[in-house]
């Protein structure tokens, strides 16, 4: 089913992956390195408010427990001897959690290094979406220094819990960037990646359930209709994850 204007009525969408130019590579390596001076006196911070009780105490991060149990429980289990029940399931944060326990040991310093690398993947594919948008240029990069730069992007970088924050950002930017190339014709293999960040985006935070009518919008900017046939895959990995959970 169709709904809305015929494609002669659509504006045009770009087709292409948009190319970066070398000075534009140049850019975004100075933001990122200006984001880890920014943050640089961060990393001798303790830990803070509910990172200690999340995380820390969990039983999840004891070394001899298989990493297949961060798909078994939710991030609050067995704190404070408690193992009656789990709470929020995104196994995707408590993964990242019990793969730094392995490989450099649970502590503030580590969980704000991987918190500040995935800001920063997540900013490189902010850059590239708003390249596809058309317009100038300079325009994305304007955009992406000063989104990089706003105040409350801090918290999620310096307060662990909000690691599950920058995955739905991380994800949610890949499953846009693979939903426009998807709208544009491109080949099946942007489905599938925009099906699979859609996902990895529902096993870092439950709201991201809600990233279904924002996609929808996205496709109604663009073509001015909506087709019905681009939605079942991301209504059934909800459907599964609120029934499996």
């Amino acid at each position: 089913m169709m709904i809305g204007m015929n494609d002669a009525a659509s504006p045009a969408i770009a087709c292409r992956f948009p190319r970066v130019a070398r000075g534009e590579w140049i850019v975004l390596a100075l933001l990122i390195a200006a984001l880890f001076g920014l943050y640089r006196h961060t990393l001798r911070y303790g830990l803070e408010w509910d990172t200690k009780d999340f995380a820390r105490e969990s039983v999840l991060l004891n070394r001899e427990r298989p990493l297949g149990d961060a798909f078994r429980f939710g991030m609050i289990h067995g704190q404070a001897g408690d193992y009656s029940g789990s709470f929020y399931y995104r196994p995707l944060w408590n993964l990242s959690l019990m793969l730094e326990q392995r490989l450099w040991g649970f502590h503030a310093r580590g969980i704000r290094l991987v918190n500040l690398v995935l800001f920063s993947l997540a900013l490189v594919l902010l850059f590239l979406f708003l390249k596809l948008q058309g317009g100038h240029d300079d325009l994305a990069l304007l955009a992406t220094v000063l989104f990089a730069f706003l105040p409350f992007q801090a918290d999620n970088v310096v307060w662990g819990v909000a690691r599950c924050d920058l995955f739905l950002l991380l994800w949610g930017l890949l499953a846009l960037l693979a939903f426009h190339m998807r709208l544009a014709g491109r080949g099946r293999g942007w489905t599938a990646l925009a099906a699979a960040s859609f996902a990895l985006g529902m096993l870092s935070k439950e709201t991201f359930a809600l990233f279904i009518p924002f996609l929808a919008a996205y496709e109604w900017a663009w073509r001015r209709r909506l087709d019905w046939r681009r939605y079942p895959a991301f209504i059934l990995i909800v459907a599964a994850f609120f029934i499996l959970v």
